[in-house]
């Protein structure tokens, strides 16, 4: 469930007669970037609350929280249980819905159960059933199987009109999941398809039986990190070493070309009325203005090599990022140095940026740090080769929706930031 999903709660709605409704307390550590957590309660009309509390910044998550959750030092075991190998630190269920919760958990991906709330708001919800009808749309809306596809997925597919059979490549647009008496019979997907080679009118493909449907050999994946950081030679290792499985996304762009650039290879240029056109045909994964002139990825670029089966690497910031993730389920790699003096002379061994231009930069990356979290990997560059064999690694079937960001990248990116605020403030005071 999405944050926006949940009723989100203040301090002072914390009372002992919301308590009495709760069937299930899932307490989410701080994540290391600053921030004091957060607690997801499920009621027993099976609604979902949130309280993340930025009325707690100040606090210290393990000692203050317990207070304002008795349940934390609930040692009452009749009366709650703590599930285990759930996503959040602690999961306290009431023993009443435990037991419908743990036959409810969808299958977990490495031992962890990463829906458990969805398990959990079926769990209140069947409890309290009282007809087959109820029953029946209960199982409908929280499926515990998870389709072998999700929205926005990319595909291959064979259509048949009775006719003859179409190869098709589409993106997945919806899901329904057809039952009797609540037993799963059959998973349909409705694809959108668009010819990328061609360019032709789109169409939407109904009712596609999920046999009759398979993941596309491609990949997509974003690549964000500081200005110096390497993420050029890095891509560049990756085209060097396997010049048959990858391509770079080109962006398009209004700006003129400089000299030696080439239209097609360096960007896509265009003029405005026909990049303005393009946006209204919502033919951007993402896009952007900088100083009068527009950027963006275009779908048909990065479609096209998709289907083609190649692994697409799209280098792009925090901004673009977060538009391709509204539109794409995309993998999202960050890159940081090994520290801020490594930062620092990165930037300067260019020989090409002014001091103006350095200290442009090191805001750009300071921003760019404050949304390091919404990405799904964090990789030290301290190595090109290292890094370029992560990353190819991720292109693995087996690491598909692969994340995380241990302790050590945490501090080093916390440390980042602190040499860039701090490297900024003396350089004021000269």
């Amino acid at each position: 469930m999405k944050f926006e999903d949940r009723i989100q709660l203040k301090l002072s709605d914390l009372t002992e007669e919301l308590f009495e409704k709760i069937v299930a307390y899932g307490f989410c550590a701080p994540s290391g970037m600053g921030g004091p957590g957060c607690v997801i309660m499920i009621a027993e009309d099976g609604r979902s609350y949130q309280f993340y509390g930025p009325e707690l910044n100040n606090l210290n998550y393990y000692r203050e929280w317990a207070s304002l959750f008795p349940v934390l030092n609930q040692c009452d075991t009749s009366r709650w249980k703590l599930a285990e190998n759930v996503s959040c630190t602690k999961l306290f269920v009431r023993n009443d819905i435990y037991d419908l919760f743990m036959e409810n958990l969808p299958t977990p991906e490495k031992t962890i159960y990463y829906r458990w709330e969805d398990s959990c708001i079926k769990a209140t919800l069947l409890l309290h059933a009282r007809t087959e009808d109820e029953i029946e749309k209960i199982n409908w809306r929280y499926e515990v199987r998870t389709p072998l596809f999700e929205k926005d997925d990319l595909v291959e597919f064979y259509f048949d009109n009775g006719k003859k059979k179409t190869k098709c490549k589409g993106v997945i647009a919806g899901t329904d999941i057809y039952r009797i008496h609540g037993k799963i019979e059959t998973i349909e997907y409705d694809i959108l398809v668009e010819d990328y080679e061609n360019y032709r009118k789109k169409c939407l493909y109904k009712h596609i039986d999920e046999k009759h449907i398979k993941a596309t050999l491609g990949k997509l994946l974003i690549l964000s990190g500081f200005s110096g950081v390497g993420k050029g030679t890095v891509i560049q290792q990756l085209l060097t070493e396997y010049p048959e499985k990858y391509v770079v996304s080109v962006s398009a762009t209004t700006r003129k070309p400089r000299k030696g650039e080439v239209d097609g290879k360096s960007y896509y240029f265009k003029k405005r009325e026909e990049f303005e056109d393009l946006i209204n045909k919502n033919e951007f994964l993402e896009f952007a203005e900088y100083a009068g002139e527009y950027y963006g990825t275009l779908k048909k670029d990065v479609y096209k090599n998709y289907f083609k089966g190649k692994n697409v690497i799209i280098e792009i910031d925090s901004q673009g990022a977060r538009q391709i993730r509204e539109k794409q389920k995309i993998q999202s790699v960050f890159l940081i140095p090994p520290s801020f003096e490594e930062l620092l002379h990165r930037l300067k061994n260019r020989g090409t940026e002014s001091k103006e231009s350095i200290h442009r930069r090191l805001k750009q990356a300071l921003d760019e740090i404050e949304h390091i979290e919404e990405y799904g990997v964090l990789l030290v560059n301290d190595s090109v080769e290292g890094t370029a064999f992560v990353i190819d690694a991720l292109f693995h079937p087996g690491l598909k929706n692969a994340s995380g960001m241990n302790e050590r990248e945490l501090k080093i990116a916390r440390e980042i930031r602190e040499g860039i605020i701090k490297y900024l403030s003396d350089e004021e005071d000269e």
